[in-house]
């Protein structure tokens, strides 16, 4: 498993990039749920496809994913980009405010990463 992080000149928030599949026997919720949540909270946290569909294989549907994807947000207690496709998603703990803080705060850096953000949607309604 490797982890990479920005220079710590940087102005851009720190990123880590795992690439490893868990060990043969432990399930892939359980070994990326603490590794997200081991990250410090200045990290920025990603889930791809690949983890989706590993953690769906285990616990057979998108729904069961997304149960999993709100506890690791709680346990965390900051936020976690999901990467599908060609979007992305910030899922923030807690309120309205915080989410788009963290998009207010860090949006040239998801710019540089992602491409242009087409817009903040926080729960259903668009804001920005």
């Amino acid at each position: 498993m490797t982890a990479r992080f920005r220079p710590e000149g940087d102005r851009k928030p720190r990123a880590a990039r795992f690439r490893s599949d868990p060990p043969p026997g432990v399930p892939p919720s359980l070994y990326y749920r603490d590794m997200l949540v081991a990250l410090p909270k200045t990290v920025a946290a990603l889930i791809t496809s690949n983890v989706w569909a590993l953690v769906r294989q285990e616990l057979g549907s998108n729904e069961a994913v997304a149960e999993w994807l709100a506890d690791v947000v709680a346990r965390r207690g900051a936020s976690v980009l999901l990467h599908l496709g060609d979007r992305t998603i910030a899922i923030g703990p807690g309120t309205r405010e915080q989410l788009l803080g963290f998009v207010g705060v860090h949006h040239g850096w998801l710019e540089d990463a992602f491409g242009p953000i087409a817009r903040v949607d926080p729960f259903g309604e668009d804001v920005a």
